[in-house]
């Protein structure tokens, strides 16, 4: 009898350990698989984030604090003129003076205060016309990048940007190849996100485009995808690279991708 109850006794215990087990195996198949979705949103949001952030940047800018960097503003100019023009204007300069900087200061007078004077002289249609620029030094690289928003007539509106990255003690302008070598990172891999990157995002603005939307749709076979012709990437004060995809600058856009290394 004593055997009996003994029998019973285990069999009940062997059962409700499995149930237990059983349990505990759903429960953390079912914690996994949450933290994977959770993954993969929060890569999507990171992603949105990365590029509103840098986008942001550029709003309520306090250009009294250049007077403790190596850059300062060289221009200011703001007016509205009814029906032909509204602009607002903020250039930098870099306050190191040597050949490679002064080449950049003068580009940066030419190319944005060139198109101010045509916009004041020529524009037949109202226009728009407005520019910031933000600037950080990390470990001996100034980075300036300058943010142009454009919109003439009845022209969708354009997003653009210019980068500027200078090497202080070497006194030179870093390509992009350059920064990737100096920060240890392999140019491969780089080179695969950015595939990446613009990829799924090509899906999902085809897709809208396709359904009617007025979308920018990128062509991912494009070369201005491979790193030895980036042009735009800015150095924030921590280090991270983020290279940028105005794609405003050749079209009437305000897409811009941005991948964060």
């Amino acid at each position: 009898m004593n055997k009996r109850i003994i029998v019973t006794t285990l069999i009940v215990l062997l059962a409700l350990i499995g149930v237990v087990l059983a349990a505990l195996l759903i429960l953390n198949k079912n914690t996994t698989n949450s933290s994977l979705e959770n993954t993969q949103e929060e890569k999507i949001v990171s992603q949105e984030t990365i590029e509103n952030n840098f986008k942001n940047s550029f709003y309520n800018i306090d250009y009294t604090e250049d007077n403790e960097s190596m850059v300062e503003r060289v221009f200011d100019y703001e007016e509205n003129k009814e029906s032909k023009y509204s602009v607002k204007v903020n250039l930098p300069k870099i306050k190191t003076e040597t050949d490679i900087t002064t080449k950049i200061n003068e580009e940066i007078i030419d190319a944005y205060g060139d198109k101010l004077l045509d916009i004041i002289n020529n524009s037949e249609e109202f226009t728009l016309y407005n520019i910031d620029y933000i600037s950080s030094v990390n470990n001996n690289i100034l980075s300036i990048a300058i943010k142009t928003t454009l919109k003439e007539g009845n022209n969708p509106q354009r997003l653009l940007i210019g980068t500027y990255n200078y090497d202080i003690v070497n006194d030179k302008v870093l390509k992009l190849e350059e920064m990737l070598s100096l920060k240890g990172i392999e140019k491969s891999d780089v080179q695969q996100k950015i595939i990446d990157t613009v990829r799924q995002k090509n899906v999902n603005t085809t897709a809208l485009s396709e359904q009617g939307y007025n979308i920018y749709v990128r062509d991912i076979r494009s070369d201005e995808y491979l790193i030895e012709n980036i042009e735009n990437f800015f150095i924030d004060e921590e280090g991270h690279i983020y290279i940028l995809f105005p794609y405003g600058n050749k079209n009437f856009t305000e897409t811009m991708d941005v991948i964060i290394l």
